[in-house]
């Protein structure tokens, strides 16, 4: 592990040096004929991007340092390319073409060759394909139909429709019709999903694998409306429906959820920023973990964020998290977990998604208390640095059909969360970072080893 941390870090010390050396060249005369080719024609583009990332982590999949898989260490290799073609004025067709092997240092915690190390070749899978027409009937309309990648706000609860890929894919399937009020800063999104839980159910894939992208086929309706009229006060308000039904995978639920929601945020006077988003949800739901039978939903969600800019050279930030999502009372009928619905996805933290594994399903963020500070700043051009701490608590005790072993049934005290960040942008094309991350379990778990996690990346856009 300490080698490991050494390798990556004078990785990201030479790379950062050959950029800071470089840039200045590059900057000066920089090439166009690039530009060009990616542009053939006024009717078409395309691009492409390749992004090698080694990723550790200990303790957080199993929650158990006794386990036999609970230290992983994988590099992944994820390749994509794609194009707009625009046949007529404000007609496009976008296509994206992704894949990801990964190779295994140690044996697979998961996945295809879960219980082995090696290479894990993955599938092709066509990730975007969708028609985009803007300016429909030379009115404020945009309407985009097929494979997509959607996000409301800052992907409280839609931003990830794969979340059993990991960060391969986002993508819904859906229909997304946007109206634009200029006149008064508004805009109002419709948007319909129908999401098959199988890759290849509506497209075809390379070296099909039929892995599942999510756990249950799944429906929904969104209506998004946001007001930016006033910088010290923007509103959002919402109302999203979920329906869950043909389970794919033993973590599957069924049901149906309808969550309304408000979320302000602004500027306060020169320094001062803020955003604060609250939901409530209800319908039915059915989940393997509390006894597999249909009960009625009653749960609360909360996220915030208060911060102070400093405007200074170095770009400082200060900020203050809460979120709350509630969590299961077993005293009742109903199931008061709160569900993020499409936003399985490492919103705050890389490595909590995986504890979630064993209490519900992984990046299925919930019963939960989280708040603490964060502090961001521009040490030099082109590097942003994090640093991020949160306590965590439980707003309720583990269900009783979690995997009983590791959890106390008695606690509610999480416990502390570290979070240290360091990116770079070596130039227009070539960026990179180091993250790590470690909690300090508390009494909500049985075992107190930390929970630790290092990723270096790189990435590589043309």
């Amino acid at each position: 592990m300490n080698a490991k941390i050494t390798l990556l870090s004078a990785t990201l010390m030479v790379l950062s040096a050959a950029g800071l050396q470089a840039a200045p060249a590059a900057a000066a005369a920089e090439p166009n004929w690039l530009d060009k080719i990616k542009k053939p024609a006024p009717w078409i583009t395309w691009g492409g991007d390749l992004r090698f990332r080694n990723e550790y982590f200990d303790n957080g999949l199993t929650l158990n340092p006794y386990a036999r898989l609970h230290e992983q260490d994988y590099f992944r290799f994820r390749g994509r390319l794609w194009t707009a073609i625009t046949p007529v004025k404000d007609l496009s067709l976008n296509v994206r073409l992704t894949s990801e092997p990964r190779y295994w240092v140690k044996d697979a915690g998961y996945g295809a060759i879960r219980g082995r190390h090696g290479v894990d070749w993955q599938e092709g899978i066509i990730d975007n394909l969708y028609l985009k027409w803007a300016n429909m009937f030379e009115q404020p309309l945009t309407l985009a139909v097929g494979r997509q990648d959607l996000r409301f706000g800052n992907g409280w609860l839609v931003m990830d429709g794969t979340p059993n890929d990991g960060s391969r894919t986002f993508f819904l399937d859906a229909a997304r019709l946007t109206w634009d009020i200029k006149d008064h800063q508004t805009t109002v999104d419709m948007a319909y999903i129908e999401m098959s839980a199988w890759t290849d159910e509506w497209l075809p894939t390379l070296n099909n694998h039929h892995k599942t992208l999510t756990d249950q086929d799944e429906r929904g309706a969104i209506l998004y409306i946001a007001n930016k009229s006033v910088k010290e006060l923007n509103v959002d308000v919402y109302f999203m429906y979920k329906k869950d039904h043909d389970i794919a995978t033993a973590f599957g639920n069924t049901g149906e959820l309808y969550t309304p929601g408000l979320r302000l945020s602004g500027t306060l006077g020169e320094h001062w920023a803020y955003s604060a988003e609250g939901a409530l949800q209800w319908g039915k739901r059915t989940e393997p973990r509390l006894g597999g039978n249909e009960n009625n939903v009653m749960a609360y969600g909360f996220n915030s964020r208060f911060s102070y800019l400093f405007k200074d050279k170095l770009s400082n930030v200060l900020s203050l998290d809460y979120e709350y999502l509630s969590g299961d009372n077993p005293g009742t009928a109903r199931i008061e977990s709160f569900d993020v619905l499409w936003a399985r996805w490492p919103r705050w933290s890389e490595l909590y998604i995986y504890d979630y594994a064993a209490e519900w399903r992984i990046a299925q963020l919930g019963n939960l208390h989280r708040f603490g500070p964060g502090w961001t700043l521009k040490p030099i051009k082109g590097m942003d640095f994090l640093l991020n701490y949160n306590l965590l608590y439980a707003d309720r005790p583990a269900p009783a059909l979690s995997a009983a072993p590791v959890f106390t049934r008695n606690g509610h005290f999480r416990g502390h969360y570290l979070q240290a960040v360091v990116k770079y942008q070596f130039n227009k094309y070539l960026s990179g970072h180091l993250w790590g991350e470690v909690v300090f379990p508390g009494n909500f778990y049985t075992y107190q080893q930390p929970h630790t996690w290092l990723r270096g990346e790189l990435m590589l856009t043309f």
